[in-house]
């Protein structure tokens, strides 16, 4: 799925970029859409911290959020870094009691607040004391008016961003002012980023692969993955109970099932699993070949000069319609894992050993004779029955989908 937020820079007076403020978009047409609030905020948060990533949107400079009254109570704020974060109290939160104490925490654990389109009324007056940052709407606030706010204020230590700022004049109004940050179509519409996110229970299995395939991976933590999933727990002690193993006695024990299969066996079969439960039902024509091509590359390899990286091929295969299941570009699925390095040049396209195999497996599955004819040359396999070995990795993946 695509996920969408905008950015408008904030300018100091030398009109350089201190930081960027982040806007609810939905698709790609740049205009709020009247979303709920809170709703809204989450998926700014969502999509600038996780899906695409602070460091992507900013720089590193901070970036100001608006936060509705029932996220700030929840003290929604401290789940994000305040590096990078201004936190922008919206016009409609009450100063009330619980919300100043809310404010002060925040304040003490270092966040820098702002209040967004300033007006002031009385009942501001005790946030005032706490807030480094109030926003004044220029075309809300006219003439004087944008003057009176921070001659009235300049007892509090605040500084004055000038927001909405259309033309020269307005800048150069609130820069004799006193304003230290200017926001506006003068310097810049919001910007739309875009980007492909996979969604968070997606998320969640891609990191279980990361960590299965991790160097330092044990056999306690692998126990410990598989406990805490009860689905793979269930598939796990099906799979050890059937015909396919032919164990005399039933094993009900998760450490004894992970011993008896061995750390390798078990890494393969969580990984089928993690990408079967990746995999949405429009692409399940897809996993289908893409397991049996991948349990096709292990029974090849031991006929070639690749069987100590037998593991490797199965995985390789797994792991190389992955792009077109996330909808994201392979190098980047392939970054955080810690595979072996000649898996990611195989599917980064290097023609390695793996790289050959790979190409003679997609070559055979889409019939293509002459490129698989090449390609079983520089194996040397022309010897071996494939289609009797690809009828067996039919069967294997057939009992596994069921």
């Amino acid at each position: 799925m695509d996920v969408y937020v905008a950015r408008q820079p904030i300018f100091d007076k030398k009109q350089k970029v201190v930081s960027y403020e982040m806007l609810f978009r939905s698709n790609k047409v740049n205009c709020y859409n009247g979303i709920d609030g809170n709703e809204a905020t989450c998926d700014v948060i969502s999509n600038t911290f996780v899906s695409i990533g602070i460091e992507k949107l900013t720089g590193g400079k901070k970036a100001f959020i608006n936060f509705t009254e029932e996220l700030l109570l929840n003290e929604i704020p401290t789940m994000l870094p305040k590096e990078y974060l201004v936190i922008e109290i919206l016009e409609t939160v009450e100063p009330s009691k619980e919300m100043l104490n809310v404010c002060r925490k925040l304040k003490g654990l270092g966040y820098t607040i702002a209040l967004d389109d300033f007006v002031f009324k009385p009942k501001f007056q005790s946030l005032l004391e706490i807030v480094d940052i109030i926003k004044v709407d220029f075309i809300q606030t006219k003439g004087l008016a944008r003057k009176r706010i921070v001659e009235m204020l300049s007892k509090y230590n605040i500084k004055f961003l000038a927001e909405k700022v259309e033309t020269i004049a307005d800048f150069n109004e609130a820069y004799n002012y006193g304003y230290s940050y200017f926001q506006g179509y003068f310097f810049s519409k919001p910007e739309i980023i875009s980007e492909h996110d996979i969604p968070i229970n997606n998320y969640t299995n891609i990191k279980v692969l990361q960590m299965i395939h991790n160097n330092d991976f044990s056999l306690k933590v692998m126990e410990d993955i598989i406990k805490r999933d009860i689905s793979i727990s269930y598939k796990l002690l099906r799979l050890i109970n059937s015909s396919y193993y032919g164990f005399k006695s039933e094993i009900h024990s998760i450490k004894q099932a992970i011993i008896i299969l061995g750390l390798d066996e078990i890494k393969k079969w969580i990984s089928l699993i993690m990408i079967k439960k990746t995999c949405s039902v429009k692409y399940s024509e897809l996993l289908t070949r893409t397991i049996v091509r991948a349990r096709l590359g292990e029974l090849i390899a031991p006929f070639t000069n690749l069987n100590d990286l037998l593991q490797d091929v199965f995985l390789m295969e797994l792991l190389s319609d992955l792009n077109v299941i996330l909808n994201k570009p392979m190098g980047e699925i392939l970054e955080d894992l810690a595979i072996n390095q000649e898996i990611k040049k195989a599917l980064n396209g290097e023609n390695n050993d793996l790289g050959i195999l790979h190409e003679l497996l997609m070559s055979y599955q889409e019939g293509n004779w002459p490129k698989f004819e090449i390609f079983s040359q520089a194996l040397d396999i022309s010897g071996i029955d494939i289609s009797e070995l690809y009828i067996e990795a039919l069967t294997w993946t057939n009992e596994f989908m069921v």
